[in-house]
C-alpha cells in the first residue's frame, strides 16, 4: 500500500502524546481536532513517503491523495 495514497488513521493528534505514549498498538489521545494520516502518497516528495511518517489534518478534508483501508478481525 506504501506510495499509493496517504492513509487515514483513527488516531486524533497531538504532538506530545508521539513523545511520551505507549509505541504499541498507539492510539493517540481521546480528544483533538485533527486525525492522523500516515504512509504517503503517489504526489508527494520521497522522504514523505516514509510509512512511519505522520501528518494530521481537520478530518473533513477531502483530497485525491488520502484514502483508507478496510480491516476486519475474523471469528476463529
Amino acid at each position: 500500500m506504501s506510495g499509493n495514497v496517504w492513509e487515514w488513521c483513527w488516531d486524533r493528534y497531538d504532538a506530545d502524546s508521539y513523545q511520551s505514549g505507549d509505541v504499541t498498538d498507539f492510539s493517540g489521545p481521546a480528544s483533538g481536532a485533527t486525525r492522523v494520516f500516515r504512509g504517503g502518497g503517489w504526489g508527494v516528495a520521497a522522504p514523505l513517503s516514509r510509512v512511519a511518517h505522520r501528518g494530521h489534518v481537520a478530518p473533513e478534508l477531502r483530497n485525491l491523495l488520502l484514502g483508507f483501508r478496510l480491516a476486519r478481525t475474523l471469528a476463529g
